[in-house]
């Protein structure tokens, strides 16, 4: 970031410090659960997206299979990946089997 978008920054920051505190605690979160591709990324967006409109558990599995209604096809061990990533965000749980 050059200085002049670091100032910016910073004014931005002081401006509205309710949202700025938002942000870093988001970004601390990022941070704390590892390291993530852009591409990774993605597949966990779209995994979330389709457990949040469903509103039910699924597997890795049938979220790999309800994933090419919407045109795109991660395998079900990028599907794991993304939820691995999710849960350590805290956005998604898992199910006890018995």
């Amino acid at each position: 970031m050059t200085e002049e978008g670091k100032s910016i920054a910073e004014q931005k920051a002081e401006m509205n410090q309710t949202a700025w505190k938002k942000i870093e605690t988001a970004v601390a979160q990022f941070k704390q659960a590892g390291e993530i591709d852009y591409m990774k990324m993605s597949v966990a967006a779209k995994t979330f997206f389709m457990l949040s409109s469903s509103g039910n558990s699924a597997t890795e599995t049938e979220l790999s299979e309800s994933a090419k209604a919407l045109g795109w096809s991660p395998k079900p061990q990028e599907i794991a990946e993304s939820i691995g990533f999710l849960k350590k965000l805290g956005l998604v749980g898992t199910m006890d089997t018995k």
